[in-house]
């Protein structure tokens, strides 16, 4: 999170201006991605961040748009999660 907002502010945006957050999550998920401790562990760390940065980017206020999707794996083994996001530029 904190390499999305240092982009977007060399982009010359900020948090308040995201549109669309997309989460990849790696992983089996036999109940559903949104059910899954990934999930739910990267929800609270997005929301913590934002509750910090942005508020009403949180989930109990205006969150930007969420695309959630679960896929076998990432770029490296290694890797978790990925966050693809999408802002305009400020005015």
């Amino acid at each position: 999170m904190e390499k999305i907002k240092a982009n977007l502010e060399e982009l010359g945006s900020d948090l308040n201006h995201i549109i669309k957050m997309t989460f990849y999550v790696a992983g089996q998920f036999p109940d559903g991605v949104a059910n899954s401790e990934k999930w739910i562990t990267a929800r609270r760390v997005r929301n913590e961040f934002f509750r910090e940065h942005a508020p009403h980017l949180c989930d109990d206020d205006n969150p930007p748009t969420l695309d959630l999707v679960g896929v076998s794996a990432l770029a490296r083994k290694e890797m978790i999660i990925e966050v693809a996001v999408v802002a305009a530029l400020k005015d």
